[in-house]
């Protein structure tokens, strides 16, 4: 299992090259598996470039530039109307488009590959420093991400939650009771009106009504407390 909270400030660095099997969790070895990723996966390389280019449409190619020992992400781009590419460095694209990267490297980094594959991987908050005409190209992203490995995804985004893509089942509401944190479906009733059609998840976090399902909530926190309890006895 891979979680990720990706840090453009870490991305932007010149990084060494890591012996790590997978992007680490804030992207500081991201030129390492993106060599990797360009040495012996052409499609992933693809689908990456393919979705950045429609989150920044001005980006066509990516490339690891070393410096010495150390190598960093070099951005290929379109600029005005000039025929050749211009080449940027990471320390010089927005943290956007560096978290975009980061994400994306990280559901396509072990596809097409003879190595260790990843079947969860959990992301936090993809929206974060996103335009918003960018959120639905990176629930693209995770939708085609999420048909070889399972997909978690932590949001506070009501303009996330829009999307028709996602359904009543795929929402789990995380919320405190009683001092412990609960993980549970959604209520019934925003099952209902999510099914229906009525309303978008969206619209109901921003009315407030994405609701947890009570009765869940109060099973889970009773058996958290009680199982802290025993721990404390031994």
């Amino acid at each position: 299992m891979r979680f990720y909270n990706l840090n453009p400030d870490a991305i932007k660095r010149i990084q060494p090259p890591s012996a790590e099997p997978f992007l680490l969790r804030d992207g500081s070895n991201i030129t390492t598996i993106l060599s990797r990723i360009i040495a012996n996966s052409p499609s992933a390389k693809t689908l990456i470039e393919d979705f950045l280019s429609k989150i920044v449409p001005q980006v066509r190619s990516l490339e690891v530039k070393n410096f010495g020992s150390l190598e960093t992400v070099l951005f290929r781009q379109k600029v005005s109307a000039n025929e050749s590419l211009w080449n940027f460095y990471s320390n010089n694209m927005s943290d956007g488009t560096l978290r975009a990267l980061g994400i994306l490297v990280s559901l396509f980094q072990d596809i097409d590959t003879e190595g260790p594959k990843i079947p969860l991987l959990g992301v936090e908050e993809p929206e974060t420093a996103l335009h918003a005409g960018a959120l639905s190209v990176m629930l693209a992203a995770l939708d085609l991400a999420s048909q070889q490995k399972q997909i978690l995804v932590t949001s506070h985004s009501a303009d996330l939650l829009d999307d028709e893509r996602i359904s009543a089942d795929q929402i789990r509401a995380v919320t405190t009771n009683n001092g412990a944190t609960v993980l549970t479906n959604i209520s019934d009733a925003a099952r209902a009106v999510l099914k229906d059609g009525l309303y978008s998840a969206g619209e109901l976090l921003r009315a407030n009504q994405l609701k947890p399902d009570e009765e869940s909530m109060e099973q889970q926190s009773h058996q958290q407390i009680s199982l802290f309890e025993d721990s404390q006895k031994h």
